[in-house]
């Protein structure tokens, strides 16, 4: 199993969202979050709170080089 396997099962909704991500989800205007962690707790919140949300991850992996990802909303993974 690779370091990106096992970070993606120990850490997508792995607990419940904190109350300032719920906090965020909730908020009714288009918003910009920027994380540095690998724990997805902000993307839970949107999708429990039926929110649309984008996904822009910045890669510095050696094998595709540093790159912008954009995943749209509803896009599949």
């Amino acid at each position: 199993m690779t370091l990106e396997q096992e970070l993606h099962e120990i850490f997508v909704c792995a607990s419940d969202s904190m109350p300032r991500h719920t906090f965020l989800a909730k908020l009714p205007i288009p918003l910009l979050i920027v994380t540095t962690n690998y724990a997805d707790l902000t993307e839970c919140a949107f999708v429990a709170e039926q929110r649309p949300f984008d996904v822009v991850i910045h890669t510095t992996d050696p094998q595709i080089g540093a790159q912008l990802l954009w995943r749209h909303h509803g896009a599949s993974q």
